[in-house]
């Protein structure tokens, strides 16, 4: 791992997500703080994280990706920060605050479901919240499938929960493509949606690892291991090595 540690130490982008991503990326508490410090700066009037403290408007996708990363590395964001951007992406979701994608695309049900998945995290989320989008997990690209899976973890109160997750499971199982120690996806010619923030397949991998093992302890094929290691040293199974063996530079898990 010391040459991912090198390459986001010498990471040369200074946007809200890439400063969170580097303090991230080297559990650097107090680089996390000192974003978290300037985090209201880059606040637009409804709420939303920009990219830049310069920008006019923030964007669903990065508010939803920092909320939803600081849980995922057990940092906080500060409360009335966090409560503000919360509200946004509600309203988001339900549709009184808009904000159109930056690609000329049908996306805003991907987008709307990574709020939801954000809010989820924090308790924030509720089966409501579903009523503006179609449920279609088989259509959709393997980020939010794994979004899906992650508010049917969270939010206990969706009608045909257990159903709703044996069959997205089923879907991401049916996905994997496993190639000697590398591990990937049957979809990743449609999967980088660089705009949502879902670059690489090694991302994806990641989230796929952290969802479906480490979370919910749960096996997806052989070798798989049930859970993180009782003893607290950090080990990966064979499986988790296959997702490092898909990383290039400094992407490992950084878009959890």
């Amino acid at each position: 791992m010391s040459g991912v540690v090198d390459y986001m130490k010498n990471y040369p982008y200074g946007c809200m997500e890439q400063r969170i991503s580097i303090a991230v990326a080297l559990r650097d508490a107090a680089l996390w703080k000192r974003w978290m410090s300037e985090l209201p700066s880059y606040l637009d009037s409804e709420g939303l994280v920009k990219y830049f403290p310069t920008g006019l408007y923030g964007s669903p996708t990065l508010t939803s990706y920092i909320l939803a990363i600081g849980h995922e590395a057990g940092w906080s964001v500060p409360d009335e920060t966090r409560e503000r951007m919360e509200a946004a992406l509600r309203r988001f979701v339900e549709g009184s605050l808009l904000r159109s994608s930056p690609m000329p695309t049908a996306d805003l049900t991907l987008r709307k479901l990574s709020a939801i998945e954000a809010l989820s995290r924090l308790k924030k989320a509720d089966a409501k919240l579903l009523g503006s989008i179609s449920i279609e997990p088989n259509l959709w690209p393997t980020s939010a499938l794994i979004d899906w899976l992650n508010i049917l973890q969270h939010v206990q109160a969706i009608p045909n929960r257990d159903e709703r997750h044996r069959e997205a499971e089923q879907i991401l199982r049916s996905r994997l493509n496993f190639q000697g120690t590398t591990m990937g996806f049957s979809t990743e010619k449609t999967d980088a949606l660089w705009w949502l923030m879902f670059r690489t397949t090694s991302m994806q991998c990641g989230r796929c690892y952290l969802c479906l093992v480490l979370q919910r302890g749960r096996r997806i094929c052989r070798g798989w291991p049930r859970g993180p290691d009782p003893a607290g040293q950090g080990k990966m199974g064979p499986d988790a090595g296959q997702c490092v063996g898909r990383s290039g530079h400094g992407e490992v898990f950084p878009g959890l």
